[in-house]
């Protein structure tokens, strides 16, 4: 707890959610702009092959969203600490993926010594915490910008929440693992109905 993993992996939580919707942003950006278009049609297609521009052209409008995002959020999660350091503040980033590999080199490099200590169970502990806590936040801040986005009113929101809550109490493993394809139609349909 004086590590301040807390408070860091649910900062890492809201810079997660910051960064997808910058990746969102771009992909509207590049929509409403038609950037794939542009590129496909540009005039150096001439010189460059118009078989080139347009796989950059579909390249761009598949995976532009996940550029963004994965550029925005190593741009903010690098950043952080110093923007953290000119403001004289202590902010630090708790990424779960990060400190999943700092935990796998250190528990390589400290030999036997470290696990019978108990630091390994303790140092897996705050990762788990870390997992928690970047995907709640961000999920929640995810479903917060939905709810505003569709203008659903306060108590609404309340009972999605409630509900989420209660279908994660009797079935977690929803939410980890990805159904079955037939699952998922029988269940599209049947929302549909």
């Amino acid at each position: 707890m004086r590590s301040g993993t807390v408070i860091y992996a649910a900062l890492t939580g809201v810079i997660l959610w910051f960064a997808s919707v910058v990746g969102g942003w771009f992909d509207n950006f590049c929509a409403y702009h038609r950037l794939p278009l542009a590129i496909a049609e540009h005039p150096a297609g001439r010189r460059l092959g118009r078989d080139r521009l347009q796989r950059w052209s579909e390249a761009l409008a598949e995976n532009g969203c996940g550029w963004a995002t994965n550029v925005s959020l190593g741009f903010m999660l690098g950043m952080t600490p110093a923007i953290g350091h000119c403001l004289g503040l202590p902010l630090d980033v708790r990424h779960v993926t990060l400190n999943s590999g700092i935990l796998s080199l250190a528990s390589t490099s400290l030999g036997r010594r470290w696990f019978c200590e108990g630091a390994f169970l303790l140092s897996l502990a705050g990762v788990a915490v870390t997992f928690v806590l970047n995907l709640s936040v961000s999920f929640l801040l995810a479903l917060a910008s939905a709810a505003r986005a569709y203008e659903l009113p306060s108590h609404e929101n309340a009972e999605l929440l409630r509900g989420l809550l209660r279908h994660f109490r009797r079935t977690p493993f929803d939410f980890f693992v990805r159904p079955r394809v037939d699952q998922r139609r029988e269940e599209a349909t049947t929302a549909m109905l």
